[in-house]
């Protein structure tokens, strides 16, 4: 990692300051496969503001000098939304077992050099500390392997994310509605689960 960065965790409203500029990075990010998510500027900064008073919420943010260029969140499971919530439900798990993983973003120029294990680490760590979770999970978009929109470069994660001990969970797949590329409106797009246990 190149010394002038730095990672810093924030679990109060001490992020607000941030929150135009991550706004920004979300929607640049998300543009990208698998997501190619549409973003809207003002949604992205009231999506953002529920972190900074979310009870054992924690937006890790990465900056070069003192331009932010990536961040990502934690929450506990519950504050998701009830179609999700649902899907655990379903399969007698407890939602209020789970901290979730939210979105994890970096610029493309940032990646490759350890940001996203110190991102997975200070995530961890807080979960660990908070001491009343069983499990960590997280949720991603499902592309089949011949989508044509995927770039010839793309690195899928699974091995990322298996070498921290999460295990995908085909049976907890929901659903999340949003505006892609090449869409008039939303719609709803499959997500699917992966889970680490504590």
């Amino acid at each position: 990692m190149q010394s002038n960065i730095r990672i810093v965790s924030f679990t109060d409203e001490k992020m607000q300051t941030l929150i135009p500029q991550i706004a920004q990075l979300r929607i640049e990010v998300f543009k990208e496969y698998p997501f190619l998510y549409i973003g809207d500027y003002e949604y992205e900064k009231k999506y953002l503001q529920k972190f900074a008073t979310m009870k054992d919420a924690i937006v890790v943010a990465a900056f070069d000098n003192n331009a932010p260029i990536g961040m990502s969140t934690g929450y506990p499971f519950n504050y998701e939304a009830d179609g999700l919530k649902q899907v655990f439900l379903a399969n007698n798990r407890n939602p209020s077992d789970y901290f979730c993983f939210g979105e994890s973003v970096l610029r493309k120029t940032y990646r490759g050099q350890g940001i996203g294990k110190v991102f997975c680490n200070e995530r961890e760590a807080h979960v660990r500390k908070l001491g009343k979770y069983r499990y960590i999970c997280f949720y991603t978009s499902m592309r089949p392997l011949d989508d044509p929109r995927r770039p010839a470069d793309y690195r899928p994660l699974a091995p990322f994310w298996q070498s921290r001990g999460f295990k995908e969970h085909p049976e907890l797949i929901g659903t999340v509605s949003y505006q892609e590329i090449g869409e008039d409106s939303e719609s709803p797009k499959k997500m699917i689960f992966w889970i680490k246990e504590l």
